[in-house]
């Protein structure tokens, strides 16, 4: 394989596979239904400090009925330079209490819990796509912008105006929910 930047960052994620499997595994352990909006300050806590540490700059960012939001953009951003938002939500339609009946497990390569798949396993491919932007040095010709509501699985009523507003001035928008 060559070295191309492509390739560099493939290595580097797969060498860091565990590392997904665990940040995604105390992810789904920190339970956070929407309904119950400060659940979600332990998830919110644990994102800042991954997203921080990979580079951004993290803005908290209270809600009216929800757990909030937090917004991330790179500490060196370069103004002017076009957009991508990358958007996710840390809010779940599972009850507390639900780990205990559903704890995280790995099977057949995959894991599995309230909340893996929508979309603590995006949350995660968020946060490895970043660190690998930073321990890579990679300079991406986009601004990657990041929010994550706390109120997606009631249809966004409080994060909705923060989506649109930064939609209209973002070049693309990308919402990192896995996929089968």
């Amino acid at each position: 394989m060559s070295d191309t930047l492509e390739s560099r960052i493939q290595k580097h994620l797969v060498d860091r596979r565990e590392e997904m499997a665990e940040l995604l595994a105390t992810l789904v352990s920190s339970e956070s239904p929407t309904l119950e909006p400060d659940t979600q300050a332990t998830t919110h806590q644990l994102l800042a400090g991954r997203l921080e540490a990979a580079g951004m700059r993290v803005r908290r960012i209270a809600g009216r009925t929800s757990g909030g939001m937090l917004l991330a953009t790179p500490s060196d951003r370069v103004r002017r330079r076009p957009l991508q938002l990358l958007i996710g939500h840390s809010d779940t339609v599972w009850p507390i209490g639900t780990i205990t009946q559903m704890p995280v497990r790995r099977e057949d390569g995959r894991l599995y819990g309230p909340g893996a798949f929508d979309m603590k396993g995006g949350l995660v491919e968020i946060v490895f796509a970043l660190e690998a932007i930073l321990a890579l040095a990679a300079h991406p010709s986009v601004t990657p912008v990041v929010l994550i509501n706390s109120d997606e699985e009631t249809g966004s009523r409080d994060s909705w105006r923060l989506i649109e507003r930064l939609a209209r001035i973002a070049d693309r928008a990308f919402v990192l929910e896995p996929g089968l």
